[in-house]
C-alpha cells in the first residue's frame, strides 16, 4: 500500500522478499532504476487523478540487495479511511526476462546459422504461407526474407504452376507423414535463370511449434546436372568414335585376312614351284648342270625354303593374334618336359635339362605349347657348341606374381639390344651362325601380352641367356 506521496505504508512478506525487509516508510522511487523514475511518477499521478486503469506493466527495479531486477506490477487507486491510496501488486520477472533474452539470442544464433547454410531452406504451413525462409531461399527468388515470411508463393510473385506443384508435394508429405525426395526440382529464380535442386521434404510435428508445416531443404545441383549432361555427350561421342574405330579395325582385319589369303595362295604356291622346278632340274639334268650352276641352284632352293619358312611364320603370328583364347589349368613344367622330349636334337650332343616343378597356371594350353616350344627350341639352338649344353625351366615368385624362367648357357647376346628380340625379324645373330626366321620370339611376345603378362630377357655375350615371363594375375 502506497501513500499519495509515494511512501510505502504496508508491504507483505512476498514484497519484502523481492524489494527488501525495510520497505515500510520508504519512498517507492528508491526501488526504481533511474531510467524509469519519470515514468513511474507520471503513472502514479495519473492513477491518483483516476485517469489510469489497472493494467500490468513491466519495469526495471532494484532489489533489497541492490541488484537490478525486473518486476511486473499492476496498480489501482483505493480509498482507505477517506484518503486515497495506491494498491500495487507485483512479482519478480527477472528469471523470465533472462530466459526470454536467452531465447531471443538463441533464436538469433540459429537464424544466423540457418542463413549461413548454402542449401535452400523453407517451411510452409497448410495454407501455403512461408514460416521459414533462409537467405539462400530468399536470394533464389530475389526477395528479402521479410517480404516472403507470412505470405504464400503466389503473393510474392512466384509462377502459379510452380506454386501448385510445390503445394501438391507438401500435401503428399502431410498426408503420408513421411519424407519425400525429389531428385530434380526445377525452380526459376528472380534472375530468370532456371535452377535444378535435389529436395527433401519432411513433415514438422507439434514439438516444433509449427504442426502441419512442411520443411523443404534443397541442394543446388544445376552444375552437377550440367556436368552429367556434358559427360553423357562426351560418352555418346566416345561411343561413336569407338564404333568408327571398330569399323576401321574390322576393315583392317578384313584386309589382313585378304593379305593372309594372298600370302597363303599367291606366295606359297610360287615358292613351292621354284623348289619343285629346281629339284627337277637337278635330278633330270644332273649330267648337264655344271658344279657352279648346281651351287647357284642349291642357293636359290635354300633361299626359297627360307622365304617359305618366313611366310609360314608370319601366317602363324597373324593367326595367333586372332585366335580366341580359352584359359584352362596348365602345368607348364609338365608341358616343358613333353616339349623338350619332342625336340629334334642331335643325338651326339650332351644336353643337361634341369626341370623344376612350377605352379599350375590358368592359360590357353595351345598357345602355351607355342611359347614353351619356341623358348626351349631357341635354348637348344643357341647352346650349340657347349659341352654340355645346360638348359633349365622353372619358376620364381616376385611381388606375389609367378615368373616362369627359361635359361641356357649358350651364345647369349648384347643386352643393349634385348628389346629387338621380340620384334618380327629382330635377330641378334646372323643366319650363318644360327638358322631361323626371327618370328618365333615375336609370336611368344604376342601370346604373353594377350594373357596380360610380360616377357623380358637378360644375357651377356658368350655367357648364355635367361628369359622370364608372366601370365597376368588371372593365371
Amino acid at each position: 500500500m502506497i501513500h499519495h506521496q509515494g511512501v510505502v505504508e504496508y508491504a507483505n512478506v512476498a514484497a519484502e522478499r523481492i524489494l527488501g525487509s525495510d520497505l515500510e516508510g520508504r519512498n517507492i522511487i528508491e526501488f526504481c532504476q533511474p531510467q524509469v523514475l519519470d515514468k513511474v511518477g507520471d503513472r502514479f499521478a495519473s492513477i491518483y487523478r483516476g485517469e489510469a486503469v489497472a493494467e500490468r506493466h513491466e519495469l526495471p527495479a532494484i532489489s533489497g540487495t541492490g541488484a537490478p531486477i525486473f518486476i511486473e506490477a499492476s496498480s489501482i487507486l483505493v480509498m482507505q479511511q477517506g484518503e486515497p491510496r495506491i494498491l500495487s501488486v507485483f512479482r519478480d520477472t527477472t528469471d523470465r526476462k533472462r530466459q526470454e533474452q536467452e531465447l531471443r539470442e538463441g533464436e538469433a544464433r540459429l537464424r544466423s546459422v540457418i542463413d549461413l547454410i548454402p542449401n535452400v531452406l523453407r517451411a510452409k504451413d497448410a495454407e501455403g504461407r512461408y514460416l521459414l525462409s533462409n537467405r539462400a531461399h530468399a536470394q533464389l527468388y530475389g526477395r528479402s526474407q521479410q517480404e516472403i515470411l507470412g505470405h504464400a508463393g503466389d503473393r510474392i510473385g512466384l509462377p502459379a504452376e510452380k506454386v501448385a506443384i510445390a503445394d501438391a508435394l507438401d500435401a503428399e508429405v502431410r498426408l503420408t507423414g513421411l519424407p519425400l525426395v525429389t531428385p530434380e526440382y526445377r525452380a526459376v529464380g528472380g534472375d530468370g535463370v532456371e535452377h535444378i535442386y535435389r529436395t527433401i521434404r519432411v513433415p514438422l510435428g507439434p514439438e516444433t511449434g509449427w504442426p502441419g508445416a512442411v520443411l523443404a531443404v534443397g541442394t543446388d545441383i544445376t552444375d552437377l546436372v550440367g556436368a552429367q549432361q556434358r559427360i553423357s555427350k562426351l560418352n555418346a561421342g566416345l561411343e561413336q568414335r569407338v564404333e568408327e574405330r571398330t569399323r576401321d579395325l574390322t576393315v583392317a582385319l578384313n584386309d589382313l585376312e585378304t593379305f593372309n589369303y594372298s600370302v597363303s595362295h599367291d606366295l606359297r604356291a610360287p615358292l613351292r614351284a621354284v623348289n619343285g622346278f629346281i629339284g627337277v632340274t637337278l635330278d633330270q639334268f644332273h649330267g648337264q648342270v655344271g658344279p657352279d650352276a648346281r651351287k647357284y641352284l642349291e642357293r636359290v632352293r635354300s633361299a626359297a625354303g627360307s622365304m617359305s619358312d618366313i611366310v609360314e611364320g608370319l601366317l602363324s603370328l597373324a593367326r595367333m593374334s586372332r585366335e580366341p583364347m580359352v584359359r584352362a589349368p596348365v602345368a607348364l613344367s609338365d608341358l616343358a618336359r613333353a616339349v623338350f622330349e619332342e625336340l629334334d636334337t642331335d643325338p651326339s650332343r650332351r644336353i643337361e635339362f634341369s626341370l623344376h616343378e612350377t605352379p599350375v597356371a590358368r592359360a590357353d594350353p595351345k598357345q602355351m605349347h607355342v611359347v614353351i616350344q619356341n623358348l626351349l627350341a631357341n635354348a637348344v639352338k643357341y647352346s650349340r657348341g657347349r659341352d654340355p649344353a645346360k638348359i633349365g625351366f622353372g619358376s620364381e615368385e616376385k611381388d606375389g606374381e609367378v615368373v616362369y624362367v627359361v635359361s641356357d648357357n649358350g651364345a647369349g647376346f648384347d643386352p643393349q639390344y634385348a628389346d629387338n628380340l621380340f620384334k618380327p625379324f629382330g635377330r641378334l645373330h646372323s643366319a650363318r651362325e644360327f638358322e631361323g626366321t626371327g618370328i618365333g620370339l615375336a609370336t611368344v611376345h604376342r601370346i604373353v601380352e594377350r594373357h596380360g603378362g610380360r616377357i623380358w630377357a637378360e644375357a651377356k655375350v658368350g655367357e648364355g641367356a635367361v628369359f622370364r615371363f608372366t601370365l597376368g594375375r588371372a593365371a
